[in-house]
Order: C-alpha cells, then sequence, then structure tokens
C-alpha cells in the first residue's frame, strides 16, 4: 500500500478530480505506470453550508439586536469577523460579507 500526500488546491469544488502523473495502474507489456485521480467529495459541514461560492452559517440575535441593529463577532473560514446586523433585519433573512466567501477557481473571492 502506498501513502500519498497530495496539495488539494484552494477552490475545488465538489466531483471535481486531482491527477497524480504516474501513480496509476502498471502500464501493459512493461509500459509507463497510468495516472492516479482523486476525486474530490466535501463533506456537509456543521457550522457553514456551500453554495457555488457562497457560504452560509446561522446567526442568533435577539429580537432587540435585530429591531435596532448590532455589529456582531462571527467565526468564518479564516478566523473571526465582525458583521454589521442592520436595524430590522427580519428571520431567515442573509447578510452579505463581502469577500469571505468559497475562493473560486481564480483564487479569489465574493
Amino acid at each position: 500500500m502506498k501513502t500519498f500526500t497530495v496539495k488539494v488546491p484552494a477552490g475545488i469544488r465538489q466531483g471535481e478530480k486531482i491527477r497524480i502523473i504516474g501513480q496509476g495502474k502498471a502500464g501493459k507489456n512493461g509500459g509507463k505506470n497510468g495516472d492516479l485521480f482523486i476525486q474530490i467529495n466535501i463533506e456537509k459541514g456543521e457550522r457553514f453550508k456551500l453554495e457555488g461560492c457562497n457560504l452560509y452559517t446561522y446567526l442568533n440575535l435577539s429580537p432587540w439586536e435585530a429591531a435596532l441593529g448590532t455589529r456582531v463577532a462571527i467565526k468564518g473560514i479564516d478566523g473571526e469577523e465582525m458583521v454589521y446586523v442592520p436595524n430590522g433585519t427580519q428571520s431567515g433573512e442573509r447578510i452579505k460579507v463581502q469577500g469571505k466567501g468559497y475562493k473560486d477557481s481564480k483564487g479569489g473571492r465574493r
């Protein structure tokens, strides 16, 4: 049995594959080895929900925080972030935090 260390690129998507050259099955009649492909399966997490490049998490607020607005710390993928919740926020409403989502194929965030 072989062990491999694989660098998983930031922003990889569900079902994408990582190719390791020359580490697959031996070739026929003494030919060179084929390639090994690793298919990515992204687990559903308890803290975040991933939809495209958007990450979602739940935030529990008191009724007066939602009615009056507040600043609250949330745990993001890069650490803690301060988020402004505007006054009049309704239950189930989404608040966008620019540039803190899942990385896209070019390594940037939206």
